[in-house]
């Protein structure tokens, strides 16, 4: 199929690390099994998407196919990933909930290069966002869990994404960009100094503007780029849940938001 096909890269040899039970016929090397590759997985869903492969499904598989072709056309619109990045590392200090990035997300708003990510304030709804409290029922009471869930940025599912109120700027960590595969020169170098919990300090790499997918809503969002440890991906934060005009909770584990489709709701991962 020449290229129509973006083939997934091939995996760098681990050495010792292989696990000699598992072999996959895509990369002709031990380490997992061809059923599991999932970024082979993700290519093959993309062409049949497109229309290429369906000869070789099976009946059921062609009306399965139809069905959904179906539903999309009378449904908001849907991204299919090109790949997923997971939990990446422990964490540091630095990378906490709570950053002193007042001052930066200011600096965001203030430079051309991101003012069409200004929100724009729709009409006011009728939507009621609420939540109730049966709706804890199979959460571990009393807790206080942390926010975290998954969402499709730059068409990349990304997993570990905390969210958090209190913090006025928006992180991307440098890892979690790199596993993306984004371009590097995409980001508008202009370090920024954060400050943790126990005086650490880091300087942000620069600043870059990315689709966020969610529930039918594409929202160009700006993050700053960290270069440090953490336990999530991703931190979305004020200017994020503003310009979506969401409602957190972290009781609940869930953050709602209103669209024209009536109100959309993530679920903790």
């Amino acid at each position: 199929m020449g290229n129509v096909v973006r083939w997934p890269v091939k995996l760098k040899h681990l050495g010792a690390k292989l696990d000699i039970t598992k072999w996959c016929e895509f990369h002709g090397d031990h380490h997992h099994n061809t059923i599991n590759y999932i970024a082979l997985h993700l290519e093959v869903a993309e062409l049949l998407k497109r229309g290429h492969l369906r000869e070789f499904l099976t009946d059921k598989g062609k009306s399965t196919l139809t069905n959904k072709d179906r539903q999309v056309t009378q449904s908001p619109k849907t991204f299919l990933a090109d790949a997923m990045c997971e939990v990446i590392s422990s964490g540091s200090e630095v990378s906490a909930v709570n950053y002193s990035s007042a001052n930066c997300h200011a600096r965001v708003v203030a430079n051309p290069r991101f003012q069409h990510l200004r929100p724009i304030h729709q009409r006011a709804t009728n939507l009621t966002i609420e939540f109730m409290d049966n709706e804890a029922a199979t959460l571990l009471n009393p807790h206080h869990d942390a926010l975290v869930v998954t969402f499709q940025i730059a068409n990349i599912i990304v997993k570990r994404i905390l969210i958090d109120p209190d913090s006025s700027a928006n992180i991307m960590f440098l890892e979690a960009f790199r596993v993306m595969k984004l371009e590097e020169s995409s980001i508008n170098y202009s370090p920024t100094l954060f400050v943790g919990f126990s005086s650490e300090q880091k300087y942000t790499l620069g600043e870059i503007a990315l689709p966020i997918y969610a529930k039918g809503i594409n929202q160009q969002t700006a993050f700053m780029i960290l270069d440090a440890s953490s336990p999530y991906n991703v931190i979305l934060s004020q200017p994020w849940i503003h310009s979506m005009r969401a409602i957190s909770s972290t009781f609940h584990q869930t953050i709602r938001f209103p669209t024209k489709w009536g109100i959309k709701e993530i679920k903790e991962d």
